[in-house]
């Protein structure tokens, strides 16, 4: 599914939960705040903060640990992960992303403090795969 197509889907499905349980007008605004979300020209203040909180979810240990399960459930070696890591590191994917798609100023610095906590682990993982954590008189044993 497309991303437009997941948010109407979504304000579809709030729709039909909420129906009943909150006013029309209410409801109304619900679903398009969804839809809005992710949309650069809106100025709906929720629809901004549904973005970047969609948004955090792909960055820090909930981003890795996304991106590890398509590696693993893609039948790919963690390798790979770390490699596609090292890449979008290489050409500032990561501070690209952050400045350019966070409304809010505290989103994007939880945003830059997950980031970093990312780094720090995939840093690590990388030292383990190639086993470099490993002090050098210990490498020839």
């Amino acid at each position: 599914m497309s991303a437009e197509d997941v948010k109407e889907y979504s304000a579809e499905l709030v729709g039909d939960r909420l129906k009943g349980k909150l006013p029309d007008r209410q409801l109304e605004l619900v679903q398009e705040i969804i839809r809005r979300a992710h949309d650069a020209s809106t100025d709906l203040a929720e629809a901004k903060i549904l973005s970047d909180a969609d948004s955090l979810d792909d960055i820090g240990a909930l981003g890795v640990w996304r991106d590890l399960r398509k590696y693993v459930i893609d039948g790919r070696a963690i390798e790979e992960a770390v490699k596609a890591w090292e890449r979008r590191e290489q050409y500032g994917y990561w501070e690209t992303r952050v400045r350019d798609i966070f409304n809010l100023t505290t989103a994007r610095r939880l945003a830059e403090s997950r980031l970093g906590a990312a780094r720090a682990f995939m840093q690590q993982l990388g030292r383990e795969r190639d086993a470099s954590d490993l002090p050098p008189e210990e490498i020839g044993e």
